[in-house]
C-alpha cells in the first residue's frame, strides 16, 4: 500500500476538521489514517484505489461519498 501525505491546513479548510469523527469517515473509504501531525495527514491507500493517490482525487471521492456533491469544482 502507498502512504499519501495531505496538507492538514488545506484539508481542514476545504473538507473539514481532522478530528476522530473525520478519521472514522476516512477509514470507511478503505484508507486507514496512518498519522496526523500538526501539518500533515497521512493515509494508507490500497493498490485498487489509484484515484485516491492525489489530494484532488481524495477530495472528490470524499465529497461524493459523504456530502453527496456531484462532479468537479468550478474554479472559474
Amino acid at each position: 500500500m502507498a502512504i499519501v501525505t495531505l496538507n492538514r491546513k488545506i484539508f481542514e479548510k476545504e473538507i473539514g476538521k481532522a478530528d476522530e469523527k473525520m478519521q472514522d469517515r476516512i477509514s470507511m473509504l478503505g484508507t486507514p489514517v496512518e498519522q496526523i501531525t500538526e501539518n500533515e495527514i497521512q493515509i494508507d491507500v490500497p493498490p485498487n484505489r489509484p484515484d485516491l493517490l492525489s489530494y484532488q482525487g481524495f477530495k472528490r471521492v470524499f465529497w461524493l461519498f459523504w456530502k453527496r456533491k456531484k462532479g468537479l469544482e468550478n474554479t472559474n
